[in-house]
């Protein structure tokens, strides 16, 4: 029977990948999902997944190499995983490192709101269609705010109702349809507060979402305009993004001035005179092909002049530190109700860093920037006019600059000695310290260690150790070997410094004879001070040796000098 030897080193099927997700997607959802082959047998092919260093927002599934999110995305613009494979060997053989990129894109779920934290955390519920009025719910987590209390501000026909201290949620009355519950939590210790908003529904109802855009959905008739005149398009989707040729309802508003198409989702007035200047509030649902219900959703109508709209209230910009000038970094644009061409210009620019372009409102630098310089976030405010009408809405843009990797790790010694170490000193022992430096930030700065010889260990504090026992009798005495420090970038940098560590002494070894046997011949009438022999040894360790007679002069025939190991008759 053959055996397999462990002897194929795991191999990813695919390189780096790079993912772009919403910040506010849910936790548990996969974002990746990578592929290892290994061309040993049973245990010795079975590989493993893991990443290191760790990530307390990421999770690698061991078994199938799914990376899943763990952790909230809120103020964070981009995550980089580095994942490794090994197999099931009694000795483990790794393979090379591939990295997966997350470029975390700001929400445009719900209208943003600047506060002094966080934006809006958003979670799905599903609530069991078994379940009972005082059955608890969710419980909202809170990982901000030692202390705190919860209090539920969504509409006063909640259907849920919260203990303060906890943030448990138990049902209230029965969940007819879905709804948004929309919790404060606020530190009570402080004046910091922020939203948790929640959306309810049962696995009978409707899994659909609302496809217009942008939000909140608005829109403006004229006064005078005919009946049937079309004023929006409502439209929906599954969650997973395929469109749903669902039926629309107008649950209430309106004041009978508007109707909605239950298959085409158009939105048209009725014929009933408008008022000038007032806005109209249409309360709207969808419902799917089974008759299950969504979430409602509410258009507002303008009956008048509406200024222009942006696709975002507040737009989060994550820009590279390498961006050249010139170069778009984003297209901030806004939607005019009265189909005129739009204007943009930069109300807030400190320092003058950013232009924008007149038409198109792509926004670039003016100047090259530099991460490590500290300035790295920059409050913008763009302007969008119409020439005729002279309305014109206002936006603010939070840009941020990124850090590349672009600084190499540098040691604080191009050389670090250590001499007169024992040769008998343990494996393990701390001999010396080496530190290198980053300027980069983030992932980017965080190093590791290591060093190619088998004779030397480090720790990830730089701490060099002997991995076996030294010896002495190398040449010159002298270890000298490499030691690298790796930044977490992607790709990695790598820096090194050379290490000499030389090794002292210790008699440890015993002194070896030439020979083991000398044989001479003495003439019967040999007189004194007759050479009868030279014997000679040699000390591994280098020391010196003396001789004696140790048996077989009991009739002091014999004279010895003991420093040159000569033999002769007394």
């Amino acid at each position: 029977e053959v055996s397999d030897m462990n002897d194929n080193i795991p191999r990813f099927t695919f390189g780096n990948k790079t993912v772009q997700i919403d910040e506010l997607t849910p936790l548990g959802t996969e974002l990746a999902r990578f592929d290892a082959k290994d061309g040993d047998a049973q245990r010795n092919g079975r590989v493993t997944f893991y990443a290191s260093p760790e990530s307390n927002l990421l999770h690698v599934v061991p078994q199938t190499g799914q990376v899943r999110l763990v952790g909230s995305l809120l103020g964070v613009s981009q995550v980089i995983l580095r994942l490794y494979v090994k197999d099931g060997g009694d000795v483990t053989l790794i393979g090379e490192p591939v990295y997966l990129s997350v470029s975390v894109r700001k929400s445009s779920r719900a209208r943003r709101r600047v506060r002094a934290l966080s934006e809006d955390l958003t979670y799905s519920v599903t609530v069991p269609d078994h379940i009972r009025v005082g059955d608890l719910v969710f419980t909202v987590p809170d990982q901000k705010f030692e202390q705190r209390w919860f209090e539920v501000i969504s509409e006063a026909d909640s259907p849920v109702q919260i203990e303060r201290d906890s943030g448990r949620l138990y049902l209230a009355r029965d969940l007819r349809e879905p709804a948004e519950v929309v919790v404060k939590i606020q530190n009570l210790r402080g004046d910091e507060w922020y939203l948790c908003r929640l959306t309810l529904s049962t696995p009978s109802q409707a899994d659909l979402q609302w496809a217009m855009f942008p939000s909140p959905f608005l829109a403006t008739i004229s006064p005078d305009a005919s009946p049937s005149s079309v004023v929006y398009r409502l439209s929906a989707r599954q969650r997973d993004g395929t469109l749903e040729q669902a039926q629309f309802l107008l649950l209430d508003g309106g004041e009978d001035c508007f109707e909605v198409d239950r298959r085409s989702g158009m939105i048209k007035i009725t014929g009933r005179p408008l008022t000038p200047s007032r806005e109209y509030l249409l309360r709207v649902q969808a419902v799917d092909g089974r008759g299950r219900k969504g979430p409602p959703a509410t258009v507002f109508i303008l009956a008048g002049y509406r200024p222009p709209q942006f696709t975002n209230s507040t737009y989060s910009l994550n820009v590279p530190e390498d961006t050249p000038v010139g170069q778009s970094v984003a297209v901030v644009q806004a939607i005019s109700f009265q189909k005129k061409s739009l204007s943009y210009m930069l109300l807030v620019n400190p320092g003058n860093l950013f232009s924008i372009n007149q038409e198109s409102g792509a926004v670039s630098l003016t100047r090259t920037v530099d991460y490590e310089s500290g300035h790295n976030l920059h409050n913008l405010q763009v302007r969008a006019s119409e020439a005729d009408t002279g309305l014109s809405s206002v936006a603010e843009v939070v840009v941020h600059i990124m850090d590349k990797n672009d600084c190499t790790p540098e040691f604080l010694h191009s050389i670090y000695t250590r001499d007169n170490i024992p040769e008998s000193v343990a494996p393990g022992t701390s001999l010396l310290q080496v530190l290198a430096r980053d300027c980069d930030s983030g992932v980017n700065s965080e190093l590791s260690y290591f060093i190619p010889s088998g004779d030397f260990d480090i720790t990830s504090e730089g701490v060099v150790s002997p991995a076996r026992r030294l010896n002495y009798e190398r040449p010159n005495h002298i270890y000298e070997f490499v030691v690298v420090a790796v930044d977490s970038g992607a790709p990695p940098r790598t820096g090194t410094a050379s290490v000499r560590v030389r090794v002292a002494n210790s008699n440890d070894e015993a002194p070896v004879f030439s020979q083991s046997v000398y044989k001479t011949f003495l003439s019967e009438d040999a007189g004194p001070d007759t050479l009868v022999a030279i014997v000679h040894a040699n000390d591994p360790d280098g020391d010196g040796v003396s001789y004696a007679i140790t048996g077989g002069n009991e009739d002091s025939n014999f004279q010895l000098d003991n420093q040159k190991g000569i033999i002769k008759l007394r």
